[in-house]
């Protein structure tokens, strides 16, 4: 997970329009981060904000299907960490296209 966009989220609560592009930031394939730390801390901001209904952005879907094993890192992280409330977005954006 990345520290500071975690320090960032539980700090302070963000508007709509920023918190949209820190997720739509940590789905970019081009950023060269390691795919399952993005994961992990999109799963954790969804989950700091349960009540988000805003989505992932555009092209979300096509972003999380070039993950590889995304669905064994949702599953490990759902189990591990309980980032359950934070799967309804993911499986919106999958099935959004």
């Amino acid at each position: 997970m990345y520290p500071p966009l975690i320090l960032l989220a539980r700090s302070v609560r963000l508007a709509d329009g920023p918190f949209l592009a820190l997720l739509s930031a940590l789905l970019t394939p081009s950023s060269g981060a390691e795919p399952t730390q993005r994961i992990l801390t999109l799963l954790f901001l969804l989950n700091e904000r349960p009540d988000w209904d805003g989505g992932l952005g555009e092209k979300a879907c096509a972003r999380l299907c070039k993950i590889k094993r995304l669905g064994t890192i949702l599953l490990g992280a759902t189990e591990k960490y309980g980032f359950a409330p934070a799967m309804p977005v993911i499986v919106d954006a999958l099935l959004d296209e």
